[in-house]
């Protein structure tokens, strides 16, 4: 199968995932939901898994509905390795499995699954299929990134000679959840 040039290999370690898009002479299309999507190959280790990935009007998504299982763990396992905190779960009709991430997760994953991500992107721009502006601020955080842990953003600085850590929910992440999670840190909200 072809790929398109760009397919890069981390720091030159042959076992590392690649992420590669397909031709862009048309898998960039607008589908009759009105979403743009296109495709996306990750492989490593001899295998290859083509995720979808689509530019809805909130958010970019990349994702994989296999009908068994065992495939779906492969895909979960593939993004694990980019970088990307995902797992695989049943769909609600019960028919299959899908595996997805979305945006904020997406910008914390290895550059160079970012970039191929952005390369989509900057041609669906090109071809009149996404808005200007959304599509400058999706390009500009995958290609900036983002410092997540487990699908929530974080931004570390220095306020008043104090580090000063704070968070942002992403998803269906609630603030109990949160504080659960990384258990003895005091968190201190937001403000709204």
């Amino acid at each position: 199968m072809h790929t398109d040039a760009y397919a890069a290999r981390p720091h030159g370690n042959r076992d590392a995932p690649t992420t590669s898009h397909m031709p862009l002479d048309g898998s960039v299309k607008l589908t009759d939901g009105g979403d743009v999507a296109a495709d996306l190959v990750i492989s490593g280790g001899g295998v290859a898994v083509k995720y979808n990935v689509s530019l809805s009007e909130k958010a970019v998504k990349l994702q994989f509905r296999p009908t068994d299982r065992g495939r779906g763990e492969l895909a979960a396992r593939l993004l694990k390795l980019t970088g990307v905190n995902a797992e695989v779960k049943r769909r609600g009709d019960g028919d299959g499995w899908y595996v997805r991430a979305s945006t904020v997760v997406l910008a914390a994953a290895r550059e160079e699954l970012r970039k191929a991500l952005a390369v989509i992107i900057k041609t669906a721009l090109a071809r009149g299929l996404v808005d200007a502006g959304k599509a400058e601020r999706w390009v500009e955080k995958l290609e900036g990134g983002e410092v997540a842990w487990e699908g929530k953003k974080f931004k570390v600085g220095l306020v008043r000679g104090a580090l000063e850590v704070s968070w942002l929910l992403c998803g269906a992440v609630s603030e109990a959840a949160l504080r659960k999670e990384v258990g003895g840190i005091k968190l201190v909200s937001p403000p709204r």
